[in-house]
């Protein structure tokens, strides 16, 4: 870690894989940038997308769900 590194939380929307994606990715760019990054995400969602990108094997996960979905969102509508 460098000097001014900081630690984050990136919360993950539970809604398909592409959040979880580009999150995991975003948290490897802060990697290599010297940061701290953990995802608070489903664990199960963060272990598919770890077994197609190896790249971000590394990538630190709670286990979290924010209780959204595509149906809540309509639901609101």
């Amino acid at each position: 870690m460098t000097i001014n590194s900081h630690s984050y939380a990136i919360i993950v929307c539970d809604n398909g894989l592409g959040h979880v994606r580009r999150c995991c990715l975003l948290a490897k760019r802060l990697m290599k940038e010297g940061h701290r990054p953990i995802l608070l995400a489903p664990s199960r969602k963060v272990k598919r997308i770890k077994e197609v990108i190896p790249y971000v094997r590394d990538v630190e996960c709670i286990d979290f769900s924010t209780g959204t979905s595509a149906n809540l969102f309509y639901e609101e509508i």
